[in-house]
């Protein structure tokens, strides 16, 4: 399934990923949300954590992209259809300028 999440490529030897595999299907759960959860749960540990706090340089939180207020698509399709001569009478194009302009609105404020 697509994501906004970043992704982090790990190189495992073939045992560790029989077991993550193992882990995965037992817990009936994919092996991207497991290994997310296992990285988690080992960030929370003791060594890390401990690791985590004395660190000299700290690397920002990124806004978590899930929770931004999508863009709207159609806007590019909407101005290349007017460009294109299409009915601006049209009651379907009429919802569409209208969404515009309150999104427009929204990006004003």
């Amino acid at each position: 399934m697509p994501t906004a999440l970043a992704r982090v490529q790990v190189l495992c030897p073939p045992e560790l990923i029989a077991d993550l595999k193992t882990l995965a299907k037992h817990n009936r759960r994919s092996m991207s949300a497991l290994c997310g959860e296992i990285l988690a749960h080992a960030l929370r540990s003791g060594k890390y954590r401990d690791q985590l706090e004395e660190a000299q340089i700290r690397v920002p939180v990124k806004p978590d992209p899930r929770t931004r207020r999508p863009q709207a698509q159609f806007r590019a399709d909407a101005a290349k259809a007017v460009l294109d001569g299409a009915d601006i009478e049209d009651p379907r194009m009429q919802k569409i300028l209208m969404a515009m302009k309150i999104l427009m609105e929204d990006d004003d404020e």
